[in-house]
């Protein structure tokens, strides 16, 4: 899965530009009411970095706010392309709110937020079209996604399934969500058949 299409765009994100005073870009941050906003160059075109009212907040106890914005810019470095997997993504976003999107140019596209990735893996695990979530266990992973499939297809199709535990050589989890259609019939048919393959159903959820 790609960024591009998944992020907030740049009309959508309050910036202000690198020629904001520390007093500008602090009273801008508490008229909007966020922690930190991206800083824009002068033309407002290249992402600059992030600043934080925190850190303006510290400054100020033995400054003045006078200074331009940039003396306190921070994560310049904190930003990923429209092209860029999700999989880049994930290594970046655990530390910061969100993360700035740029264009092959390095032009400013917009932002891409916890919330928007959480949207998107909330989607992944199809909670929002689930209506039953399987936490199956297994020891035998060599072709059991293919056995899982197979005997679930049989009474229903798969809104999504994931696996866990990858790192474990032994045991490992995976997750069947089917589709908010199926009955609870058709789930305990689903689940026997399971058990019945040697698939041990150690939990099921309604979602």
């Amino acid at each position: 899965m790609r960024i591009k299409g998944n992020y907030v765009e740049r009309h959508l994100v309050k910036y202000i530009n690198e020629d904001f005073t520390l007093k500008e870009a602090y009273d801008f941050l508490i008229k909007t009411g966020y922690r930190c906003i991206p800083v824009l160059d002068k033309k407002e075109e290249k992402y600059i970095g992030n600043i934080y009212k925190v850190h303006i907040l510290e400054y100020e106890k033995q400054n003045t706010l006078n200074e331009k914005v940039s003396k306190l810019v921070t994560d310049t470095d904190v930003s990923i392309y429209e092209n860029s997997s999700f999989f880049e993504l994930f290594f970046s976003i655990k530390k910061f709110p969100y993360i700035a999107v740029l264009n092959d140019e390095k032009r400013f596209l917009g932002i891409l937020t916890h919330a928007k990735v959480l949207e998107l893996l909330q989607d992944s695990w199809g909670l929002s079209k689930g209506g039953f979530a399987l936490t199956l266990a297994t020891s035998d992973y060599v072709g059991t996604l293919a056995r899982i499939s197979k005997i679930v297809n049989k009474y229903t199709t798969i809104q999504s399934l994931i696996t866990l535990d990858n790192e474990h050589l032994f045991v490992r989890r995976v997750v069947v969500t089917l589709p908010k259609d199926v009955s609870e019939e058709k789930l305990e048919l689903v689940s026997s058949d399971l058990e019945n393959h040697g698939l041990r159903v150690i939990h099921i959820e309604s979602l």
